[in-house]
């Protein structure tokens, strides 16, 4: 018992993402305000008009503030790095809930939010249809010397989803069902040649602000107990921020370390195709409750990789900073020349993906194979994801009843969903966007 404790421990603790940005451990992460921390509260100015602030730059409004003259803050949604997120009424709509977007008062977090405004816009502008599936833009504007994003108001995170089911595997209605819209979202962006390159599960947003109350017994049999299920699978795809046109200039490094694929850790260049890897990362944590690959460190990363999805392809092993993790030799990885006793450990108990995977799931594994694929010109697009066999049906199960409550009584409604299942005859192509013309990321 003391054992498995450890070992539950253990992947937690590694939970952590890199450059997280939400509170609880960002705010001495690389890229944290370093500005000099005033001793003491801020004094105010008598009479003077202007919102608070704390020593952080974060706007300081509170419940029943009006910000713009417009905007009724009606209570806090988040707050993380970047700034709070609060839910307001919008007076000018007839008091209709939006999510505002309050960022620091710090020059590099305002030309950030700036550069993610005029990205959304670009998207909101070209989905005519409503079918980008990305968080829907109003506005921005400066006021009192921070930055305002105005967005529809959304639900939890589906990492928050994972966190209430205590990280325990999904349905795999719901994985199926999220896999569809993030991929109808990421056909969209890519069509616009925009990549997002910051996936995972915290910017995958419920729409559905309800409560996680409805239990449902999972599709297959990989664990026995009841688990939580949202009222609508429906999900919308957020931050922009470090969004990037693919003819673009790039930075050299994308992604939280955990969804970060091989081409971007071996210097080899990046494209569209690392937001699909980013995907199957995602959708693995969905179908498992736990991160695929947990880890800090680069050259444990890349042996982790192996340990699942076998040997990296031989061009791989010599492009880019290839030579900084194997051997030009042997091919062999440096990782295993010296590791210590705690990441050997670690990585040694990592499974490969077919035996991480149920048996009954063998069309969800060769799904997520194709988005897992270590040559990004062999791995599949967006578009082509979308055709998969994987999302006809899951073993002829669209959801599964509801759990009666305890003690007795009826089952309520299966959990409803604006993405609903495809029958078998179909195949959805992906949205499309307006034709975008490329430019450059400032």
């Amino acid at each position: 018992m003391a054992a498995a404790a450890a070992g539950a421990a253990g992947w937690r603790r590694k939970r952590h993402r890199d450059g997280d940005d939400f509170i609880g451990g960002a705010e001495g992460a690389p890229g944290g305000d370093t500005r000099p921390k005033p001793s003491g509260k801020k004094a105010k100015r008598a009479g003077s008009p202007e919102p608070t602030e704390d020593p952080q730059g974060h706007f300081g409004g509170k419940p029943g503030d009006l910000v713009d003259k417009r905007y009724e803050i009606v209570s806090e949604a988040g707050k993380g790095t970047f700034g709070r997120v609060l839910l307001c009424k919008d007076q000018k709509h007839s008091g209709r809930l939006v999510a505002l977007k309050a960022v620091r008062s710090i020059p590099k977090y305002v030309e950030a939010a700036k550069l993610e405004a005029s990205i959304m816009r670009d998207v909101n502008r070209r989905d005519v249809d409503g079918q980008s599936l990305c968080v829907k833009y109003f506005r921005s504007f400066e006021w009192h010397k921070h930055f305002f994003i105005v967005t529809e108001p959304l639900g939890n995170s589906l990492y928050d989803y994972i966190k209430a089911n205590d990280y325990r595997p999904l349905p795999l209605f719901c994985v199926q069902a999220f896999a569809d819209q993030l991929l109808t979202s990421v056909a969209f962006l890519h069509d616009m040649r925009l990549v997002h390159t910051d996936l995972k599960p915290e910017n995958v947003l419920l729409r559905s602000r309800k409560p996680l109350t409805r239990t449902h017994k999972l599709t297959c049999t990989r664990e026995p107990t009841p688990v939580l299920a949202p009222a609508s699978t429906s999900i919308r795809l957020i931050d922009f921020g470090g969004a990037t046109f693919d003819s673009g200039r790039k930075s050299a490094l994308i992604n939280t370390r955990q969804y970060r694929a091989p081409e971007v850790i071996l210097g080899q260049g990046w494209s569209m195709a690392s937001d699909l890897w980013s995907v199957g990362c995602i959708l693995m944590e969905l179908y498992t409750g736990r991160l695929l690959f947990s880890t800090h460190d680069s050259h444990e990363h890349l042996a982790l990789m192996e340990c699942c999805l076998g040997a990296f392809p031989e061009r791989m092993r010599h492009a880019g900073q290839a030579a900084k993790f194997f051997h030009r030799s042997t091919g062999g990885l440096r990782y295993w020349d010296s590791p210590d006793k705690e990441s050997l450990a670690h990585v040694t108990r990592m499974r490969k993906l077919e035996f991480t995977v149920h048996p009954r799931d063998n069309v969800f594994l060769a799904f997520v194979r194709t988005l897992l694929t270590f040559d990004p010109a062999e791995r599949a697009t967006a578009a082509e994801a979308l055709n998969h066999p994987f999302f006809v049906s899951v073993r002829g199960v669209v959801a599964p009843p509801v759990a009666a409550p305890a003690g007795g009584g009826a089952s309520t409604p299966s959990v409803s969903s604006d993405a609903t299942l495809r029958p078998a005859a179909a195949a959805k192509p992906a949205a499309t966007a307006k034709p975008a013309e490329p430019a450059a990321k400032p």
